[in-house]
């Protein structure tokens, strides 16, 4: 099984990616539970967020899923903070579209390999604490993401579906 939250930054995924694997945990604890942690602050050079160059988008891209293949494998239950649509909303703001398109293509493929999608959207889950790898002071760029994730997922043919749940 594996559950994933999404959403723009600031809304509180880490947290929620905590919770839900301690109440798997409880829930089943006879399953292997882990969890897969956001690795876009892990890119090379720290090249993400409005900073990000194609090059560092693909290796979050590419990054999210390897984890994600082999850490399925590992664990039971995995939790994973943010999916591949993700970091294709991040390239979209970038205009990095050539690349957002192609992994669009591929981000619908590795759709199915997730059971349930929690988007947690900024309107019920406004966390504006600053830190080192988040920009969350810049309201229209937070704003902005959600957004894009929304059309990705409409996109996606997913928004309407038992797998996809808004928060």
């Amino acid at each position: 099984m594996k559950i994933a939250f999404t959403g723009s930054h600031g809304t509180g995924k880490t947290t929620s990616v905590f919770e839900y694997a301690h109440k798997m945990k409880l829930e089943f604890p006879n399953k292997r539970t882990g969890i897969f942690h956001e690795n876009a602050a892990r890119a090379p050079k720290g090249l993400f967020n409005k900073s990000g160059t194609d090059l560092s988008q693909l290796w979050i891209f590419t990054n999210q899923m390897q984890n994600e293949i082999a850490l399925g494998y590992e664990y039971d239950i995995l939790i994973c903070d943010r999916t591949v649509f993700d970091s294709i909303a991040y390239s979209i703001y970038m205009k990095f579209y050539n690349f957002a398109e192609k992994a669009f293509q591929l981000a619908i493929e590795f759709l199915s390999t997730y059971d349930k999608i929690y988007f947690k959207t900024i309107k019920n889950n406004d966390f504006w604490f600053d830190s080192k790898h988040r920009e969350t002071a810049d309201k229209e760029y937070r704003y902005r993401i959600e957004d894009i994730l929304m059309e990705l997922y409409k996109r996606a043919g997913i928004l309407n579906t038992d797998k996809f749940k808004l928060l």
